[in-house]
């Protein structure tokens, strides 16, 4: 099982020791201290060293408290009675826990007798009922919601709502609709125009109409044009109307202006069958790319350099095409560093190299059961040391002082040859 070694004592400064476990062991370790302890897990003592021989914990005679709780030991069945003999007892045996209670003509004090295989009941307070609906108008068992007595609507077999006035139209009414009172007819009065002050219904007609000329000048998709070997716009299909698109295709040059696919040609007057489109009737939304243009999906070179989107990468960048004083050979102190350099890899190992120191102790005296080890080195004492034992690299924790210029290490050791532990510092 893995383990830490300690070459001085640990001061928990009144701090508990939780879940803890005793040294298990078959036979009792080799050099004991007075006061050093185990557990025997063959024979299932707790035994601790008093100078002169291992004693077992567990077996140091019977005790007895007051306050009404009596412990009996030397035996694995413990008994302890809580109070007076009319009070609860607490049996722990081989076989179980045994609780045994009074019964309820004594006066014991905290005891809570609870009955076996009962139920909890609830007391004379009323319980919340829902009835079978799931509604209630107030907390009672199995009520209802009732419907309240204001006045409902009702309807005729017809659906119709009863108990109102049937249409009627004034035969004199220059509304929506007219009442003919001869042939007794209803007739609507219409407009085949829609004006703001209009007060008739208006025909299909009128509505197309009017949407008609509200969109005047959108944007209307016509399909495509190519463009290709074309010297003016006589291939465009006539009528067209302001605000009539088409998405170009192929390429051209006509008047002046260069047409390229992805580009979108737009009528900017009307013109009627057997007219001329000529160029200052269109414009032009030009969607063509410049050779500048980097697509996020493809390489692009700069000056001999690669970036590959793909990749995400630039390839044959070297030091040397970066801005003058952005690489860096050494790392700076933070009082004079920069978020805008680099530093080189050798800057870098550098750095690290310079932060660690490793040392091995020379021949160490004990005096007074404790050797004394001290550590020379320029990163004291801003740095941290890490005691080893040099064969095997089992870590060994130790009193360690920092200085400025040196570090002390102590441990509680007879006499230490040359060469046993390793210290890293790292600064």
């Amino acid at each position: 099982m893995a383990k830490r070694k300690y070459a001085a004592h640990i001061d928990l400064q009144g701090n508990e020791i939780q879940n803890g476990v005793d040294q298990n062991l078959t036979t009792a370790p080799n050099n004991p201290k007075e006061g050093q302890f185990y557990w025997n897990s063959q024979s299932k003592q707790d035994l601790i060293y008093n100078g002169t021989a291992w004693v077992d914990r567990t077996s140091q005679g019977d005790y007895t408290f007051q306050n009404g709780v009596e412990l009996v030991a030397n035996t694995r069945n413990v008994q302890i009675k809580l109070g007076s003999s009319s009070n609860a007892s607490v049996t722990a045996n081989s076989s179980g826990l045994a609780v045994s209670v009074p019964d309820a003509s004594t006066s014991a004090k905290g005891v809570i007798e609870i009955a076996t295989d009962t139920e909890a009941t609830t007391g004379t307070s009323e319980v919340l009922a829902v009835n079978p609906k799931q509604l209630a108008t107030k907390v009672t068992a199995n009520s209802a919601i009732t419907a309240g007595t204001g006045t409902v609507i009702t309807y005729d077999t017809k659906g119709l709502v009863t108990g109102s006035s049937e249409i009627g139209i004034d035969a004199g009414s220059t509304n929506y609709l007219g009442f003919d009172t001869s042939t007794h007819k209803i007739s609507a009065k219409v407009d085949t125009t829609v004006t703001e002050s209009s007060s008739k219904l208006i025909t299909s007609g009128a509505v197309h109409s009017a949407i008609a000329s509200a969109v005047t000048g959108a944007l209307n998709y016509q399909g495509t044009w190519t463009a290709t070997s074309q010297t003016d716009y006589s291939s465009i299909t006539l009528p067209v109307k302001k605000g009539y698109m088409y998405l170009v295709a192929g390429s051209a040059t006509i008047g002046g202006v260069e047409w390229n696919a992805g580009d979108y040609l737009v009528i900017n007057k009307d013109i009627a069958s057997g007219g001329i489109i000529t160029s200052a009737d269109v414009d032009k939304i030009d969607n063509t790319e410049g050779a500048d243009i980097v697509r996020l999906n493809a390489t692009q070179t700069l000056t001999n350099k690669t970036i590959d989107a793909d990749d995400n990468t630039i390839s044959d960048l070297t030091t040397s095409n970066l801005k003058s004083g952005v690489l860096q050979t050494t790392v700076r102190a933070s009082s004079s560093a920069s978020d805008t350099s680099i530093p080189s890899e050798k800057a870098v190992a550098s750095l690290v190299e310079g932060k660690k120191a490793t040392f091995t102790n020379p021949a160490l005296t004990a005096s007074g059961g404790q050797v004394t080890w001290t550590i020379t080195t320029s990163l004291a004492p801003n740095c941290i040391v890490s005691i080893r034992e040099t064969s095997g690299g089992a870590e060994v924790y130790t009193d360690v002082t920092y200085g400025s210029g040196s570090i002390t290490v102590k441990m509680n050791s007879g006499d230490v040859s040359a060469g046993v532990y390793t210290a890293v510092v790292l600064g």
